[in-house]
């Protein structure tokens, strides 16, 4: 009884109304994961055109799927720079520092300097260093350290 009126439908329409509906989530699902990708790349391109070394971006409520992507097309864009990418939600916070090849920049350094300046923790392998944070009070100082 609860479903049905839920759904606004009778017992005989209960099964196709649920389908229905769950065929548009999962359509949505896709469309909401590559309007995603299509803004990491837009983002990462834009950060690869600016003339600074290092860039930097924060976003609210990203994830770090999201930073991942970001980082990854900075990669194929931009491999002389290096990149402070972070996100803060009420449940967490993450990070993501790019270290392009080009960059002169030494991640097994700066990645874990940067890590413990936010108070978390994370690893990875270049370019890509990730981690969590307690939180993004002390931004500026991690950006400093990468900017060296």
């Amino acid at each position: 009884a609860e479903l049905r009126a839920l759904l606004d439908t009778g017992d005989d329409e209960l099964a196709e109304i649920i389908e229905i509906r769950l065929t548009r989530e999962k359509s949505l699902a896709r469309t909401a994961r590559r309007l995603g990708e299509e803004l990491a790349e837009t983002v990462a391109e834009q950060l690869a055109q600016s003339t600074e070394p290092v860039v930097d971006a924060h976003w609210r409520e990203r994830d770090m799927g999201f930073l991942q992507r970001v980082a990854k097309t900075l990669a194929d864009t931009a491999p002389d720079k290096g990149a402070l990418l972070t996100s803060e939600s009420e449940a967490d916070a993450v990070f993501v520092v790019f270290a392009g090849a080009d960059s002169g920049l030494d991640l097994d350094v700066v990645g874990p300097k940067i890590a413990e300046a936010l108070g978390g923790r994370g690893g990875g392998r270049r370019p890509i260093f990730q981690g969590k944070a307690e939180s993004m009070r002390d931004r500026e100082q991690a950006l400093e350290i990468l900017r060296g």
